[in-house]
């Protein structure tokens, strides 16, 4: 024998609970000084930062030309296979203190600068081989 199941159910029941009413809280009597708002933190000079390598020489109609070039957090960044003359601005974030281009070719010749935000060299390899290297 088999139990049927109940075709009602019980009814619900519902209770609503009202928040406590609310106190006034106490009122502030004493004032503080006025002082002044923190003086705004300028922001880093970005042109101290700021470098631009440089690759120029041959290429031959069928040489590759890949440069190995220090991105902006310091990490090796590569681009392959690219025109002359080359070049690449990047703003390192503070603390990045490597900077360094290589470019290598397979029949060409290169030469290689880094120079800061107002041009002025900082490393320069003049000596137009397949290897052209400037770090600092």
């Amino acid at each position: 024998m088999t139990a049927t199941p109940p075709t009602t159910l019980p009814p619900e029941t519902i209770t609503t609970v009202a928040p406590p009413p609310r106190q006034p809280g106490p009122t502030a009597t004493s004032t503080a000084p006025d002082t002044p708002p923190p003086a705004p933190v300028p922001p880093p000079d970005v042109s101290q930062r700021t470098f631009t390598y440089r690759v120029t020489g041959t290429k031959g109609l069928l040489d590759l030309v890949s440069i190995v070039y220090t991105d902006a957090q310091g990490a090796p960044q590569t681009d392959f296979n690219v025109s002359l003359p080359w070049s690449r601005t990047v703003v390192m974030n503070p603390g990045t203190e490597i900077r360094s281009v290589v470019a290598t070719s397979l029949t060409g010749h290169l030469n290689c600068s880094i120079t800061d935000s107002v041009g002025q060299p900082i490393s320069m390899s003049t000596s137009s081989a397949m290897i052209a290297t400037c770090a600092r």
